[in-house]
Order: C-alpha cells, then structure tokens, then sequence
C-alpha cells in the first residue's frame, strides 16, 4: 500500500528488526499485533 499525503502518519506499523541475508533487500518485521501480543505477554 501506497500513501501520499502532506500531513504527518501517526500509526505504529511495525518494527524492522534486519535483513534476511547480506545479500537480500528483503528484511524482517515484527508486526503492530505481534508486538501488542508479546507486550500483553510479558505485563
């Protein structure tokens, strides 16, 4: 998804965390709801 606008995004999306080689463009990312759930988890 694509999003164009002249105002700040305020949403939390995710957190990058690395690629999956030193090769790779590709990364890994721990999505908004996995970070919710593990937060909910650990408190």
């Amino acid at each position: 998804m694509v999003y164009i606008s002249n105002r700040p995004a305020t949403r939390f999306l995710g957190v990058y965390s690395g690629r999956i080689n030193a090769q790779s463009d590709l990364g890994f990312v721990w999505k908004a709801s996995a970070v919710a759930e593990l937060i909910s988890t650990i408190c």
